[in-house]
Parts: structure tokens; sequence; C-alpha cells
């Protein structure tokens, strides 16, 4: 039961302490992060391939405020909670830029999460807290006492 609450991106959820901890996102930053990648492909594609005329039909719609899938997408991004983002027009994309996007929604959903749990009552004993870093992780790796 809390795997399904934990994935869900509300604010003021009591899971985000196993969301960090197990690294597992919101299932609505997943799902972006997924048509993104889709995204990054498609863009890749030769310009008379089927798919990529379904992305310039998508970005015709979405120029003309019609409902589409590129704007489905610079919806879900602009509603994250915190977000600044926003999907730029289909001329000024390509995978570098998707790239950044997808690397910036990563880090302010994380960003968000530590903010929830520093403002969640029920959560005091976990405010200020430090994820282990690389060095540590390599530390730890190293002291391992080996087996004779």
């Amino acid at each position: 039961m809390f795997i399904p609450i934990a994935l869900n991106g509300r604010v003021g959820n009591i899971y985000h302490p196993l969301s960090t901890e197990l690294y597992i996102l919101p299932l609505c930053t997943r799902q972006l992060e997924l048509n993104l990648k889709f995204l990054s492909y498609v863009v890749t594609l030769p310009p008379m391939d089927l798919v990529s005329l379904a992305l310039q039909a998508s970005s015709n719609l979405r120029m003309r405020a019609m409902p589409s899938w590129l704007m489905d997408v610079d919806w879900a991004i602009r509603n994250l909670p915190g977000s600044h983002e926003h999907l730029h027009t289909l001329q000024l994309i390509d995978p570098a830029s998707i790239k950044r996007l997808t690397h910036g929604i990563r880090t302010m959903t994380l960003q968000q999460l530590d903010h929830n749990i520093d403002m969640m009552h029920k959560l005091r004993l976990l405010r200020g807290r430090l994820e282990p870093s690389k060095f540590f992780l390599q530390f730890a790796d190293t002291t391992k006492p080996s087996s004779q």
C-alpha cells in the first residue's frame, strides 16, 4: 500500500523519506522523464519519418493552443511542485537541451522532497539530514574487512 502512495508526488506525503532514501522519484516525475526520453529520441529521427511528422503536427497544434502531446508534456513540466521549467518550441529542442531539462526536473524534484521533509512536523527528526556522498561510499567500500 505504501509504494503507490510514495510514488505519488503529493505535497505533505508522509512517505517522502522513503522516496529519498530509496531514490524512488514520484510517479509524475518518472512519467515525465519517460516522455522526455522519447522526445529526445524522436528529435533525432529524419524529418520524413512518420513519428517525426507526428511530432511536427503536435508542435503545430501546440502553437495554435490546441490540445496535443507536446502541450501535455509542457503542462506536466509547468505543474510539477516548485517547477520553473518549461518546454521550448520544437525548433529549439535538441537532445542536449532535453538532457538539461531532465536533469533540472530531477534535481528540482529531489529538492522539493527534501523541502517537504523539512516542513512536515511529523518528520522533524529527519530535518537537515545529509545524504551519503560518493566520497563516503567509496571510503566505506575500501574499509570492508577482507575474507581470508
